[in-house]
């Protein structure tokens, strides 16, 4: 008989053993590696906005999912709503409907919950819309040559950003989700993790020491040459002069960047 059952700590380490196989990009490949993953969630494990469930079948763990509280901004109104992520399930159990019966158990228990959303990250929309999913608000992804953007002679970015800066970061993204329908609310404990994320680059821009623009960016190298690098990079801002100022930041790197990977929930940059 199968159930679904909220994990202990006890639990954790099995469930990871099952997320690794699942999600290479954790890298848990050696005991360490999986020992170090552990610790660093046991830390944060009784967080009421994120709890961690798994599936057995006489008392096996086929499949784990982590579920996630979140508040929406729902044309101006916050609205509850339930997130799942870091569905597995065990190699051995595939294509016996564990996480078919994982999602149905979600939403069936969200919906007693009063939860009035449902969410997760549809890398496979065709399967997710079977299941009864649909679209949330769009994010855009972009790729271009730096030298191709709009070059400025404005301010140049205020400097980089880091945990440091938590207060100014937490008010931009307070202002951005008042301001934007579909637009999930930042926790605390997301911020502080954004900003503590190691590879990774974050610029700002200020306005009347305002932060009015956020950029963060990886560089890839190029296997085929020490120059020239692929940067994936999320911008977001609050004002047209930002945006000016941040497009001509990213022009101004073209003399090593080849190509950049550009993901933001504004559609006007098409233009």
């Amino acid at each position: 008989m199968r159930e679904v059952k909220k994990l202990n700590k006890e639990q954790l380490k099995a469930a990871l053993t099952i997320a690794a196989r699942c999600y290479p990009m954790m890298e848990a490949n050696t005991l360490q590696k999986l020992d170090e993953i552990e610790a660093r969630i046991l830390k944060d494990f009784d967080s009421s906005k994120r709890e961690w469930y798994g599936l057995f079948e006489d008392g096996v763990l086929l499949g784990n999912m982590v579920l996630y509280d979140y508040t929406v901004n729902f044309y101006g109104k916050d609205i509850k709503a339930r997130g799942i992520g870091f569905v597995a399930v065990e190699f051995l159990h595939k294509k016996q409907k564990v996480a078919r019966d994982m999602l149905s158990w979600y939403l069936k228990d969200s919906q007693e919950k009063k939860y009035s959303l449902a969410l997760l990250y549809s890398f496979r929309p065709d399967f997710y819309k079977k299941m009864g999913f649909g679209y949330e608000t769009s994010c855009y992804n972009f790729r271009t040559h730096p030298d191709r953007l709009p070059a400025s002679k404005s301010d140049n970015p205020s400097g980089y950003i880091g945990i440091e800066n938590l207060e100014e970061v937490t008010a931009f993204y307070a202002e951005l989700y008042k301001a934007n329908h579909g637009m999930i609310r930042k926790n605390p404990k997301d911020l502080e993790n954004m900003l503590k994320a190691e590879g990774v680059n974050r610029v700002g821009c200020r306005e009347n020491s305002k932060l009015t623009a956020l950029m963060m960016f990886r560089l890839i190298a190029n296997d085929s040459t020490n120059q020239t690098t692929h940067m994936k990079l999320d911008l977001l801002f609050s004002t047209p002069t930002a945006l000016k100022t941040a497009l001509g930041f990213l022009y101004n790197q073209a003399d090593q960047v080849s190509e950049i990977d550009i993901s933001t929930p504004y559609r006007d940059l098409f233009y």
